[in-house]
């Protein structure tokens, strides 16, 4: 009876830490598993859907500007505000695309600074999130303040880079490719 309940103790573990801890990029599946998808409902968000992807992964990933853009918005974490990104970066690619990656734990860009996609934007946390994972969109605009809503925001999976998630690798030419043609927020090579 001890040697069932070890096994089936055994394969429960694997099976959750396999689920909640899987490797960032392993193709072909996605390149980090959704925690939280787009529109899901009942989220708090004012409009009630939730506006961005949640992607569940370890303090400290990498995370990438998904194009080339310009940083508008360096926030600092809400004190008390579950819901308002915590440490943010918002990146814009055009006049009606941006970029968000809230709950970070650091930052390594600036307001007004050039960035390139792949560049390191700053590290996953959980600042004003709840549990540690990276809160990513795309907005229409973008109005210090105002929030991510619903209704300024774009489904991610509408814009990836070859119609699904892909990893950035560096050696890539991404010169025939618009700003609206993004690769994943999540290094591929992250700690596990």
């Amino acid at each position: 009876m001890n040697l069932k309940k070890n096994f089936v103790l055994i394969i429960s573990t694997i099976l959750f830490y396999g689920l909640v801890l899987s490797p960032p990029c392993v193709f072909p599946q996605e390149p980090v598993p959704e925690m939280l998808r787009y529109g899901a409902p009942g989220v708090g968000y004012g409009e009630d859907l939730h506006p961005g992807i949640d992607y569940t992964i370890p303090i400290g990933t990498p995370i990438l500007a998904v194009s080339d853009g310009i940083v508008v918005i360096v926030r600092e974490p809400c004190p008390d505000q579950i819901y308002c990104g915590g440490l943010a970066v918002i990146v814009k690619h055009s006049d009606d695309f941006f970029s968000f990656y809230f709950h970070l734990s650091k930052t390594f860009v600036t307001i007004g600074e050039s960035i390139k996609r792949g560049e390191r934007l700053g590290l996953s946390g959980k600042s004003n999130g709840g549990w540690r994972h990276l809160h990513f969109g795309l907005l229409k605009n973008v109005k210090e303040g105002s929030g991510a809503k619903f209704s300024q925001s774009y489904n991610p999976k509408n814009y990836w880079l070859g119609g699904k998630p892909q990893c950035f690798p560096p050696q890539q030419d991404y010169s025939k490719y618009t700003v609206k043609e993004i690769t994943h927020p999540v290094e591929c090579d992250a700690p596990k």
